[in-house]
């Protein structure tokens, strides 16, 4: 019985080992979405699992006597930069683009003329200010949070008409005309 348990946990770690190169593979080419860090940093997430699953697997074995399952023969992935981001200059133009949609906008152009709407959501018009910052300075930019808004537009649209729709809202709570926006706080 408890050399089934164990057959059972080295399956289970076999394959965790196989996903997780997998894994490290694919954010090596196209990156992944973790808005507080880099590729890299993620990378090294999944060598660091990759090494303690090997060492795993090979307790595992001696203590079966069995060999060593293919995939032990993969290398360990090397170390990388912690700074790297898969697909860099991909991640700008998208964030770009995405930057254009928004501005083009009838949500955009409202919102941002209307002194109530920037002061009810105040993060929406930095968020926004930011984007454009990064955007402009490319590669050299945040890649992490232009990666955010990379090829979602309809993120920040849905935002735009949010505040809106709480000014709107604000405005005839409070009785206030349109030409009296501007004093109404």
């Amino acid at each position: 019985m408890a050399r089934n348990k164990l057959n059972k946990k080295l399956e289970v770690l076999v394959d965790a080992l196989k996903k997780d190169h997998d894994r490290w593979e694919e954010i090596k080419t196209i990156g992944c979405y973790d808005p507080f860090h880099t590729d890299g940093v993620n990378m090294e997430v999944k060598r660091g699992h990759i090494i303690f699953m090997r060492k795993e697997i090979q307790e595992l074995c001696n203590q079966l006597k069995v060999p060593l399952p293919e995939i032990m023969q993969k290398p360990v992935p090397p170390k990388v930069d912690m700074d790297y981001m898969a697909r860099p200059h991909e991640i700008v133009n998208n964030a770009r683009d995405t930057l254009k949609i928004i501005k083009a906008s009838k949500e955009y152009e409202q919102f941002m003329s209307s002194p109530i709407c920037r002061a009810v959501q105040p993060l929406t018009v930095q968020r926004l200010e930011y984007l454009a910052t990064e955007a402009e300075k490319g590669i050299d930019g945040n890649l992490i949070w232009l990666r955010i808004f990379e090829k979602r537009p309809e993120h920040m649209l849905s935002e735009l008409r949010s505040g809106l729709a709480k000014a709107e809202a604000h405005r005839q709570e409070r009785g206030i005309h349109a030409e009296q926006l501007c004093f109404a706080f």
